[in-house]
């Protein structure tokens, strides 16, 4: 809209103001390539996610970020965002997954601690960047490697808002695929008997 009235072609000036009021506030979206939305088995049982998106403030006032939520496909009891690595370790800058998952993504990609005071967008704001967080439930077997997954995400803002997005995720199962593989050539290795066995 903004594009069609700078370039000289008139709107009527409802739909204008319509149009501006429904965009007034917070927005979402999910950006990134399928490498950068993912699902993925960790090495010691339990599940990482990662996803990255874009929020942006349209609203005329500071508006802030309270909090993420992710809706599982699966049963998840224990869900949590990786915690900020300084509230870890002061002098840390990355955060890191247990074992296997993206390693070393730096702290300013990270959104997992803009929230509350860290949230705060300015009118015009956008911030992007990864969410990362880690689950004890495993993802069930009839899920297969390099499947899309369609999950929720929900973003409480300031005053109690809450805006939620559907985003896609691809699962990535190399380690339950490594798990199979090792097992299989463990059973057809022959058993020795005797003494070397």
């Amino acid at each position: 809209m903004s594009r069609i009235l700078e370039s000289g072609i008139p709107l009527d000036p409802a739909v204008v103001e319509a149009l501006r009021a429904s965009c007034r506030g917070l927005s979402i979206c999910q950006i990134g390539s399928p490498v950068e939305n993912t699902i993925f088995d960790l090495e010691h049982s339990g599940t990482g996610y990662m996803l990255s998106v874009e929020i942006c403030n349209h609203a005329p006032g500071i508006l802030g970020i309270e909090q993420y939520r992710l809706e599982s496909p699966w049963p998840e009891s224990d869900f949590r965002w990786l915690e900020d690595p300084r509230k870890l370790r002061p002098c840390e800058v990355s955060y890191s997954f247990p074992k296997y998952g993206p390693e070393g993504l730096d702290r300013e990609c990270v959104l997992n601690h803009r929230v509350g005071r860290n949230g705060r967008l300015l009118p015009g704001g956008c911030t992007r960047g990864f969410l990362c967080g880690v689950g004890q439930a495993c993802i069930p077997d009839e899920y297969q490697d390099r499947q899309r997954v369609r999950m929720q995400l929900s973003l409480v803002a300031t005053r109690g808002t809450e805006l939620t997005l559907d985003v896609d995720l691809v699962l990535n199962r190399e380690v339950q695929i490594r798990r199979q593989r090792q097992l299989e050539k463990f059973r057809r290795t022959p058993k020795r008997r005797g003494i070397l066995a």
